[in-house]
């Protein structure tokens, strides 16, 4: 930064006055001003220190304390005036972009937390510590900044002013937004390649097209190694975000494994790409069970679940017996798709509500709770008559299913339509976020999400921060397996759970057979895909859920123990 003189500027604190009231003056050059002039952020000159010229009457001069170098200060706490005080080293340029950056991603952003946020909270609160004086304080006086710097630093402004409203309220910056959007609609840069368990190694299953069945890989096939890494030497959980976080960086990874129909070993290298993923798995297990394995509630998710079941049906209708869902590792996704399934899978049942803030957005629908003078109104699930199936249901989940996956679960089991199976809770997040784009112009993908509404269960109330749990908890494998488990409760600064409500015991516990080693006998299970007739063998023993939720099925267990889960005695 250039040694600069003395710095006087007025502007509105409040984005609507800005609109009004702002005005362009002084000579900007290049992108800020383009960027100032197109959404109404006032740029300003400064007073030289050298000539004391100024271009508008807008500006007050003032001889610059001594001892006050690099400050920053309101003329009264209550005016629009603000004073900067020959910030040492700050250039025209580098203000104009700070104003307008500031106003775009800081002030929008607080003005629509003040709107929107679940719990109550005054603008002049939320953007405290963040406004255009707190900015240039942290600038160095010895240093020029670039546009892409003062962006920056508007932006980590911006997500700390939102995340100290809640851990899940959070500014997103033009990349991220991006890669969500593109997961969002079940595209993603990956191997393109599905995990299954197997004793010797991964068995793979295939993204179709994807960068792995382009290279050569079949399904069937076996990948004992990635990079050199041993894949046998991780949990399941670790393996998948190992092999997520190489194929996410768009890289070249080598393969190593062996062949399914020819038992050799091969070596391949694989680069990633982008890929087209279905949010949906359907197989028939042991001839009779339907497995739907879900991995996000994106966008059609809820036509896949649909048709998964139904075309089950059409094709098993003289085998199939019941169906189980699988949402471990399901983080969520959209409530519109949640809803709808839900709706398919009960008859008329009383649901549950989401709870938000009346806002100009929902004074139709807030109706008679705005008339109340409340902040908040319900907006309930439906549940028409009809169901697409009346088969029994049982769903899997585990610490990563999360949010819309709460939803669906929570929803189910207190009505009595599925029953919960796992190792532990579901993750605890009954909150909904909803994102509001504050970037420049279509191009600039930022955007804001904002905790607007609490999620609450028909019958439970709300299960912020204690999850779903199962009412069969299934034994963990190992000694530890569960202990590193994360939950929503293990973040800071969460939503507290609005219903105050408690964690419940899993009513029955259900333990695999084991051999006089103790390790988990083997069962080796057929399964065929509902679409493709793909068939294959898996094995329960490495998938101990739902080996449980196959056996929960019937009035004798054939490989568990089901039993009544005895509290534990208190010390």
């Amino acid at each position: 930064m250039a040694e600069q003189g003395k710095l006087k500027a007025q502007f509105n604190k409040r984005a609507k006055s800005r609109i009004t009231k702002g005005h362009i003056i002084g000579a900007v050059a290049g992108t800020a001003l383009a960027l100032a002039m197109e959404f109404g952020a006032p740029a300003y000159d400064y007073v030289n220190s050298e000539t004391h010229s100024y271009n508008t009457e807008n500006f007050i001069t003032t001889q610059l304390p001594a001892s006050d170098a690099n400050l920053v200060a309101s003329i009264a706490p209550d005016s629009d005036i603000y004073m900067f005080y020959g910030t040492k080293g700050l250039e025209q340029n580098e203000l104009d972009i700070i104003v307008s950056e500031h106003y775009q991603r800081i002030e929008r952003a607080a003005e629509i937390a003040a709107d929107y946020h679940y719990n109550v909270s005054k603008y002049e609160d939320i953007i405290q510590g963040h406004d255009v004086a707190d900015i240039v304080r942290a600038l160095a006086p010895e240093k020029s900044y670039s546009y892409d710097e003062i962006k920056a630093l508007i932006e980590t402004s911006s997500n700390q002013m939102l995340k100290a409203l809640d851990y899940r309220s959070m500014y997103i910056n033009h990349d991220t937004a991006k890669r969500w959007n593109d997961n969002d609609n079940n595209i993603s840069y990956a191997f393109g390649i599905n995990l299954a368990p197997h004793p010797r190694g991964i068995i793979i299953d295939f993204v179709e097209n994807g960068p792995a069945q382009k290279a050569g890989l079949q399904q069937g096939d076996i990948i004992t190694h990635l990079n050199d890494m041993d894949l046998n030497s991780l949990q399941p959980y670790q393996r998948a975000a190992y092999i997520r976080d190489i194929g996410g960086q768009g890289e070249s990874a080598t393969f190593k494994g062996i062949k399914h129909n020819t038992e050799t070993p091969y070596t391949v290298d694989i680069t990633a790409g982008e890929v087209h993923t279905t949010p949906i798995r359907a197989q028939m297990i042991n001839g009779s069970s339907l497995l739907v394995e879900l991995s996000t509630f994106s966008h059609g998710s809820e036509k896949a679940m649909k048709n998964a079941i139904t075309t089950a049906q059409d094709k098993y209708s003289d085998k199939i017996e019941n169906i189980i869902i699988d949402l471990r590792d399901n983080g969520g996704g959209f409530v519109y798709a949640v809803n709808a399934m839900l709706d398919d899978l009960t008859d008329g049942d009383a649901l549950g509500y989401i709870e938000t803030r009346i806002n100009t957005d929902s004074i139709v629908s807030s109706g008679l709770a705005l008339l109340q003078g409340k902040d908040h109104y319900q907006d309930y699930i439906d549940s028409s008559a009809g169901q697409i199936t009346d088969l029994p249901i049982r769903v899997l989940v585990d610490s990563g299913s999360a949010s819309a996956s709460e939803i669906f679960a929570g929803n189910l089991q207190d009505v009595g339509r599925a029953k919960i199976i796992g190792k532990t809770a579901s993750f605890g997040k009954a909150t909904m976020q909803r994102p509001f784009s504050i970037g420049y112009g279509d191009a600039d993908l930022s955007k804001m999400k904002v905790t607007m509404g609490a999620v609450f269960l028909p019958t439970s109330g709300s299960y912020q921060g204690i999850g779903i749990q199962p009412d069969i908890l299934v034994a963990p494998d190992f000694e530890g397996q569960t202990d590193h488990a994360y939950f929503e409760k293990d973040n800071k600064n969460i939503l507290r759970n609005p219903s105050d409500t408690a964690a419940k015991t899993s009513p029955y516990i259900c333990s695999p057979h084991r051999q006089g080693d103790n390790s988990l006998t083997q069962i080796w299970v057929e399964s065929v895909d509902v679409f493709s007739g793909y068939t294959k063998n898996i094995s329960l023993s490495h998938d101990t859920d739902l080996l449980c939720a196959i056996d929960s099925f019937k009035d004798m267990p054939e490989h568990s123990t089901i039993k009544e889960n005895a509290p534990k005695p208190s010390v």
